[in-house]
């Protein structure tokens, strides 16, 4: 049984990994700056309400023709504060609204006292300075009635941000764990760069180009394994065709429970964690399809595209049809595998 399951996590393994090329594909980013795409705010919501240290009077989201939605806020703070932390996150909705890029938790008055000078702090301070510079106020804060209309533009965005719908979450918090105000803005980034393509029946329609796909190098990590042998890890480049990743790894133990950890991270200043962080049990996965979730996106992704690993055959007897993934041994196994 052991060695039916080490079989069966190594196959999920190159499973998800040929998945989550597939998911980048679908990503799509623009090219050429700030103009291939446009961000529409849909609403804003103040969130968490109501309140138990602080007033909201009125909480209003304003759609405006020709120009960007608006927020007008009022509030009472009576008490005066010394330690506020300022939470600030960035969600992408996948199937759900999930973290991506942003994710910000720190003391205002450190904030204030101390302006960031680089990362993610910086770039969210500059926006508050710029946008709603009055509530950048020095400690102690509060004993005031706050009056904001407020507004996102688009030049806060990053240069490049993949297309689709966000939620932008902003929260003032006092300890212990009390929410003076909450905020979460609603916006749709639509890219802008399309070409057309002609159809059969004669007409034209718009297709999104502005990106494209590019494998850049397969890196074999946390080397050496202290109960497997890497002989070679090689990524190859090629000419006119994707790069191609060659390695042969021996494997002298069986194993009845092996955990398939798969996680996308996307470049903002540094790498961040991107809408998929997947930790599961390798057979449990196959034996067992997903009935929701990303783990069941990933899994029909799988069943549509490559359906052959996918089969109600018996574990062993899939390995051994499915050359390309590698060689099997008796006891000891050896992969060799090109992908």
């Amino acid at each position: 049984m052991g060695l039916i399951a080490l079989l069966c996590r190594v196959r999920v393994f190159f499973m998800l990994s040929v998945v989550f090329i597939l998911l980048l594909k679908d990503i799509r980013t623009s090219s050429n700056g700030a103009s291939s795409y446009s961000i529409k705010i849909k609403k804003y919501v103040c969130i968490d309400t109501p309140y138990k240290e602080s007033t909201l009077h009125y909480c209003k989201s304003i759609p405006r023709r020709n120009a960007p939605t608006m927020i007008s806020v009022s509030m009472d703070m009576p008490k005066l504060y010394n330690d506020i932390v300022v939470k600030v996150q960035l969600f992408y909705k996948f199937s759900t609204y999930q973290p991506f890029l942003v994710s910000m938790e720190t003391q205002g008055c450190e904030l204030v006292l101390h302006p960031p000078q680089f990362g993610i702090q910086k770039y969210v301070y500059d926006i508050i300075e710029e946008s709603v510079p009055d509530i950048l106020l020095p400690c102690p804060a509060g004993n005031r009635t706050f009056n904001i209309t407020w507004y996102l533009k688009d030049k806060y965005a990053p240069r490049n941000i993949p297309a689709g719908d966000y939620k932008l979450q902003f929260k003032l918090i006092v300890q212990p764990s009390i929410t003076l105000f909450g905020m979460d803005v609603y916006c749709a980034v639509h890219n802008n760069i399309y070409e057309k393509r002609p159809t059969p029946h004669g007409t034209t329609i718009p297709i999104d180009s502005s990106y494209s796909l590019k494998v850049t190098k397969y890196v074999c990590i946390d080397t050496p394994y202290k109960e497997s042998t890497l002989h070679y890890c090689k990524s190859i480049p090629r000419r006119n065709a994707p790069t191609l990743i060659s390695l042969s790894v021996h494997v002298p133990n069986r194993y009845n429970d092996i955990v398939v950890k798969v996680q996308l991270f996307y470049k903002f200043s540094t790498y961040q964690p991107f809408l998929i962080t997947m930790e599961t049990q390798g057979c449990e996965f196959v034996r067992h399809p997903p009935k929701f979730g990303i783990e069941k996106y990933v899994y029909d992704i799988m069943n549509e595209s490559l359906p052959q690993l996918i089969v109600p055959t018996t574990l062993l007897d899939t390995f051994k049809k499915n050359t390309r993934l590698g060689t099997f041994q008796e006891v000891n196994i050896n992969y060799n595998l090109n992908w």
